[in-house]
């Protein structure tokens, strides 16, 4: 009996003290923030900045829990209740909260929780632990369970949440209500590309060059003139623009399509959809590679492996084929994402399988594959087409590092190893104006490696490796080279490095994670930033030295812009616009 009364004097004599101790709580915390944030703010876009998004959070929850069981000042009776009370909320919070939003919740939501739960146990430290545990459980519930009504639209380049109310409709279902029905207007067939057309994926050549592009630059006194804009359904594609015809792909509700639109005022001609749709959390549903035009026919990859082959006039099928079930592939966290590319009779498309299936090769007219090979297994990338020391060939950038393949036969002409676990290379190579080297880009701050690669005379391929630089560490954003310098992404901030050495000559421009077009004939870099915004960019290596700018348009834009025809083309996951250019 004596020793029951001292346990309830015990008791009570912590009920109305202050309770637990604020100083291990902020020590979990503190920790927990430095493995969330440091090894992004240290190496961006790393796997350990990944990783440590996920794990200092979970650390961070999970050491508080553990330390409110064990902590010797607080009633039997309130470990155990607090326990099931916060571990309810938790539960409640992700099993009741948006399908988008489970990821943010540990990124960022946790984050909140738990400096939120440290900073009230320090404020509140001198209340009574009657009072102290009531305001713990109310901050509890009141930072996490909000979330409930939110939704995530997508993430930018740099990791952070887009979000909105989740009874909102998302912009898609706006686009899918507005939409009126498709109509065929019975366009002429298209046979060929004239010079000022833009056939696929970065251009004629596949290299971010609009080569023989003049337009008036001062945009202050002749602005570029809007012509037409639309919604339309989300994705990551490109345009190829061929005579009136402007090709893309978009999500439709539950079909990925090919769709045909008018240059001339932005009306639908046809669209083909496949029933297929992909979507994840992070950038959202929607296909991500480009159509290809080739000879009055388009080629598409949608998002889940199926490339179609259609007629560029009507839209009609000629034939369609399915990586993963022909190569058993397997599909890609962010989804299939390269353009087809068309070299004489082969169609090539990064595949990504094993048993030597990286790249795959099918005949433009009758779909049957050529040819499978390779060995990289993990692309973002798209085949690219070379000339190198005189020989064509297609490169195609993986995890596995680089290698290069005869277009007719698929053998391996030459590789270059520069392995990166667990990742995927997704910027396109860049051959230099000798004919003889290259600039292999890689993101996840492996920076970039200039290559020489040169045929001997029996025949062989000898690769050498020039330079290595940490100056350029583009993630997804493309990069091109102009008078011996190169232009692209490090990082969120534009950069120009020395073909020659790999040595930084300026950065600046904070464009976020966008999209760059070379304009040759006029010196100038096009940019398209992540916020919608165009920029005119002096190409040269002297400084950082904006021309002009253009608000074209609003919100996350990733997708590569167009010039064709003397218009601009650009989109994003939501709408597109078209621009004239005025005359130089």
């Amino acid at each position: 009996m004596l020793g029951l009364m001292n346990e309830d004097t015990a008791k009570g004599a912590i009920d109305r003290g202050p309770g637990p101790g604020w100083k291990p709580a902020v020590v979990i915390v503190a920790i927990a923030l430095v493995i969330r944030f440091v090894p992004g703010w240290v190496a961006p876009m790393t796997m350990a900045h990944f990783i440590g998004l996920g794990v200092g959070p979970l650390v961070g929850i999970l050491g508080l829990l553990v330390w409110w069981v064990f902590s010797k000042r607080l009633p039997r009776r309130d470990k155990w209740l607090g326990l099931a009370m916060g571990l309810l909320v938790l539960v409640a919070g992700f099993a009741l909260s948006h399908p988008t939003m489970p990821q943010v919740l540990v990124m960022y939501g946790l984050v909140l929780l738990m400096v939120a739960f440290a900073a009230t146990l320090f404020l509140t430290r001198s209340k009574p632990w009657t009072d102290r545990r009531w305001i713990l459980l109310l901050v509890w519930g009141l930072v996490f369970l909000p979330w409930l009504a939110l939704r995530q639209d997508g993430q930018t380049g740099a990791l952070a949440p887009e979000l909105s109310a989740r009874w909102r409709p998302t912009p898609e279902e706006m686009f899918l209500e507005d939409r009126a029905a498709a109509a065929r207007n019975g366009v002429a067939p298209v046979a060929t590309t004239a010079g000022s057309d833009w056939p696929g994926y970065r251009g004629p050549a596949r290299d971010g060059h609009a080569r023989g592009v003049t337009f008036a630059s001062d945009w202050g006194k002749q602005p570029p003139r809007e012509i037409w804009r639309r919604r339309v359904g989300p994705g990551w594609s490109s345009f190829a623009v061929v005579g009136d015809l402007v090709f893309t792909q978009e999500q439709r509700g539950a079909e990925d399509v090919v769709v045909c639109y008018s240059l001339t005022d932005g009306s639908e001609i046809w669209a083909h959809g496949v029933p297929e749709r992909f979507e994840e959390p992070a950038s959202g549903a929607g296909p991500r590679a480009t159509p290809t035009f080739s000879d009055g026919r388009v080629f598409a990859l949608t998002a889940n492996s199926t490339l179609v082959s259609l007629d560029a006039a009507t839209g009609d099928p000629h034939w369609q084929r399915n990586l993963i079930e022909e190569l058993g592939a397997a599909l890609p966290t962010w989804a299939f994402s390269g353009s087809p590319l068309v070299l004489g009779r082969a169609v090539l498309v990064f595949a990504g399988a094993e048993d030597g299936q990286s790249v795959a090769a099918y005949d433009r007219d009758t779909g049957e594959r050529l040819w499978s090979s390779g060995t990289g297994t993990m692309s973002y990338g798209s085949p690219h087409p070379a000339v190198l020391d005189g020989v064509e060939q297609v490169l195609m950038s993986t995890d596995a590092g680089l290698q290069a393949f005869d277009p007719q036969s698929g053998d391996v002409l030459w590789e270059h190893a520069w392995p990166l676990t667990g990742m995927a290379r997704i910027v396109q190579p860049v051959v230099l104006d000798d004919g003889k080297s290259l600039i292999l880009p890689t993101g996840y701050g492996e920076g970039s490696r200039r290559l020489n690669v040169e045929r001997g005379a029996a025949g062989d391929w000898r690769v050498e490796e020039v330079w290595s630089t940490l100056s350029l560490k583009p993630y997804f954003n493309g990069l091109v080279c102009h008078r011996g310098t190169c232009f692209g992404f490090d990082g969120r901030i534009f950069t120009a490095i020395g073909a020659d050495d790999g040595e930084r000559r300026w950065k600046g421009g904070r464009y976020g994670h966008g999209q760059v077009v070379l304009l040759d004939d006029m010196d100038l870099l096009l940019v398209l930033t992540e916020k919608g915004d165009v920029v005119l960019v002096e190409a040269t290596p002297e400084a950082h030295r904006e021309v002009a700018r253009l608000p074209a348009l609003a919100g996350k834009t990733w997708n590569h812009p167009v010039i064709s025809q003397g218009r601009l083309l650009v989109r994003n996951a939501e709408e597109a616009a078209c621009y004239e250019l005025g005359a130089a």
